[in-house]
């Protein structure tokens, strides 16, 4: 494939599972602008050559379905070199800050959405398509060392990133 070829990643992961930041920085880092000019949620810019789409699973944005439907977004990116950046995090602190941060009312609607998450992204891992498994907890110890795997997967050069805060740190005992 060309290098030239415009790029469209698509980053899914549970809903609190660090998703959003990391559809951030590539965003950034892809097509070289503020990181402040992509919040994160549903597609980048237009106006950016290479696309990057953020969705959580399930989508806590009342603007973009619950679930996404990967054989529906397919055909409509046929004219971009397509990525898959698949994010995980710790389960139980994923499922903890959803609970905290009011995304459901129930133990077992977590647990339900989890699973849900879980085959989505195990059905991308068995198709004919590229994709990177993003660790949350990785990154946060890493850090741009990490990033940098992203990148090279990627064709990124640019290596932005912001000031990170461990967001599992208010989840764990202190050790004593």
């Amino acid at each position: 494939m060309s290098e030239n070829r415009r790029k469209c990643v698509f980053v899914l992961g549970p809903e609190s599972s660090g998703s959003t930041l990391i559809a951030r920085i590539i965003s950034a880092n892809l097509n070289q602008h503020d990181f402040a000019e992509y919040n994160g949620v549903n597609f980048n810019a237009a106006h950016f050559r290479h696309r990057v789409c953020h969705r959580s699973l399930p989508s806590a944005n009342p603007n973009v379905p619950d679930w996404p439907d990967i054989d529906e977004w397919l055909p409509k990116v046929k004219d971009f070199q397509t990525y898959f950046v698949l994010c995980t995090r710790d389960i139980n602190i994923s499922e903890r800050s959803r609970l905290v941060r009011g995304f459901s009312q129930s133990r077992q609607k977590l647990q339900d959405d989890s699973q849900r998450a879980k085959r989505i992204i195990i059905d991308i891992m068995g198709r004919e398509l590229d994709y990177y498994l993003w660790s949350y907890e990785t990154f946060m110890y890493l850090g741009k060392d990490y990033l940098r795997l992203l990148n090279r997967f990627l064709g990124i050069e640019d290596d932005f990133m912001p000031e990170l805060r461990d967001g599992n740190q208010k989840f764990l005992l202190p050790v004593q």
